[in-house]
């Protein structure tokens, strides 16, 4: 009976001490997944909670609506050929396709009573001597980090 307690007391044992968690705090394991893919390090790290999917789609359409507006800056230093022109009405036709998915996607999880869950980590970094703020997100397992850019026209606020 001994034997049988101490064998299955063993094999807890081993169950537990195989089950390595990483134990680091966020802000350590960011900066270590950024410092990997050469992106500047965060002072500070917010936790983001939401629905996946409804995430995502917002996420490309903010990089979509980026580089139509990256098109838009450049028109303002000269005019854009046939080929930029149609490139910035595509994006500015599917940034407000998959931004509104993402609105659609959002209001259907709240319509079916779904708890937001946690989806990963964000910072926003803005630059002070330009108009592009930039925004990491790094999946809760970090495993990945996505850079969404987003340039601000001054003139859009008045």
């Amino acid at each position: 009976m001994r034997t049988l307690i101490f064998a299955i007391l063993l094999l807890f044992s081993f169950s537990l001490v195989g089950c390595k968690k990483d134990n680091r705090p966020p802000l350590v394991r960011a900066n270590e997944l950024l410092r990997k893919n050469h992106l500047p390090e965060w002072t500070a790290i917010d936790s983001t909670f939401g629905y996946e999917d409804a995430y995502n789609s917002m996420l490309i359409g903010d990089r979509l609506a980026y580089h139509r507006d990256s098109l838009r800056k450049i028109s303002y230093q000269r005019e854009l050929t046939a080929k930029e022109k149609q490139e910035m009405r595509d994006c500015d036709f599917d940034s407000h396709v998959f931004l509104q998915g993402a609105e659609r996607k959002l209001l259907e999880h709240k319509k079916n009573g779904d708890k937001e869950e946690f989806i990963g980590y964000g910072c926003l970094m803005a630059d002070s001597t330009s108009d592009l703020s930039t925004f990491y997100f790094i999946d809760k397992d970090f495993k990945e980090v996505q850079v969404t850019k987003k340039l601000v026209f001054v003139e859009d606020y008045y």
